[in-house]
C-alpha cells in the first residue's frame, strides 16, 4: 500500500506492507479522506519530533476492513479516530492516516453515520475547538455558558470553527475588547500581546495553538492585569462526532481542495501558504511518486 512517510529527514510517498491485525482490540481502518493539519506540516518539517519512520496525519475517515477477536465494530462501518493512542498521538508516534490503510485500537475508533468523509475526517478539529467552552467553564462541569462575551480574534478556518462551537453553546463572539475571556488560534506572539492589551484584569486568556517552538509572552500584561491563562486541547469527541452528523454546524464552507494522495506536495504547499480552509488529501488508486 501507499504510504506518506517521513524518515532521515525528508517526506516520501512510498509502498509499505500493509497493517494486520495483531491483538485482540485491533482494527483495520481503510482511509478514504484525510485532513491536512499545523501538525502535519510541522511533524514533515522536523519542527516536532517523531518516531521514524512514521506515516503521517490524523484527521480521517475510512472504513473498517479487519478486526480482532474483542473489536465489535461491523466491517464495513465508517468511522473517525480519535489520535491519542496510548499516550501518543497518530502521525507522530504511531503511524498515521496519510495511508490507504491504519490500524488503531478499538478504542480510539468513532463509529459515524453515512456522511460526507471530509465531515467524517473532521470530527478531530471539532473536539479540539469544544476544548474551548470545556476550558471556559474550567471545573463547573454544569456551568451555564449562554450570554458569555467570549473575545476572538483570529480569522483563520479554526478560529472560525471554535466561534461555531461558542455560538452553539449560546456564547456571544466579540473581535474586539475589551473582554473578560479571550481565545487564542494562531499561536503567534502578536495575537497573544493583542489579546493581553484587550483583557480586562482578572481576565481568562485560553491558549488553543501548539506552536513546536517557544513563544514570547506578553508577562508585564499578564502580571499587571494578574490573567489566567489556560491551555485547552480536547474537547470531547463523542460530542463532535454528534456534530459533524447534523447540520448544527455549518462545514461545508470550512473546506477547501481535496488532493489525491500523489499530489500532497501541492497539498502542503497550499496548506503553508494559508489556513482559510481546510485541505484534504483523498486516497485513490493513483501511484507512489517516484
Amino acid at each position: 500500500m501507499r504510504a506518506l512517510v517521513r524518515e532521515a529527514g525528508r517526506v516520501r510517498l512510498v509502498d509499505v506492507p500493509e497493517p494486520v491485525v495483531r491483538n485482540a482490540d485491533d482494527v483495520i481502518v481503510r482511509v478514504l479522506v484525510a485532513g491536512v493539519c499545523r501538525t502535519d506540516l510541522y511533524v514533515a518539517d522536523g519542527r516536532i519530533p517523531s518516531a521514524e519512520p512514521i506515516t503521517l496525519g490524523h484527521e480521517l475517515c475510512g472504513r473498517v476492513t479487519a478486526c480482532g477477536a474483542e473489536a465489535r465494530i461491523a466491517i464495513g462501518t465508517l468511522v473517525s479516530v480519535d489520535p491519542r493512542i496510548d499516550g501518543g498521538f497518530l502521525g507522530v508516534t504511531d503511524h498515521g492516516a496519510f495511508a490507504d490503510y491504519l490500524r488503531v485500537p478499538a478504542a480510539n475508533v468513532l463509529v459515524l453515520p453515512e456522511l460526507d468523509p471530509r465531515a467524517g475526517a473532521y470530527v478531530e478539529p471539532v473536539a479540539a475547538a469544544l476544548a474551548v467552552p470545556k476550558a471556559i467553564a474550567g471545573n463547573a462541569l454544569n456551568a451555564e455558558l449562554a450570554g458569555t462575551r467570549v473575545g476572538l480574534i483570529g480569522r483563520d478556518r479554526f478560529a472560525e470553527l471554535i466561534a461555531a462551537v461558542l455560538r452553539l453553546e449560546g456564547c456571544v463572539v466579540a473581535r474586539q475588547g475589551p473582554f473578560d475571556i479571550a481565545v487564542e488560534t494562531t499561536g503567534t506572539p502578536a495575537e497573544l500581546a493583542a489579546l493581553c492589551e484587550a483583557l480586562r484584569p482578572n481576565g481568562t486568556l485560553i491558549v488553543k495553538s501548539r506552536t513546536p517552538e517557544p513563544v514570547a509572552l506578553p508577562l508585564a500584561a499578564i502580571v499587571d492585569k494578574q490573567l489566567v491563562v489556560r491551555g485547552a486541547r480536547y474537547g470531547s469527541f463523542a460530542r463532535a462526532v454528534e456534530l459533524v452528523s447534523s447540520d448544527a454546524l455549518e462545514l461545508d464552507a470550512l473546506f477547501g481542495d481535496s488532493f489525491a494522495l500523489a499530489q500532497w506536495e501541492t497539498a502542503f504547499a497550499r496548506a503553508h501558504a494559508g489556513e482559510t480552509t481546510k485541505l484534504f488529501l483523498r486516497m485513490d488508486d493513483e501511484p507512489c511518486a517516484a
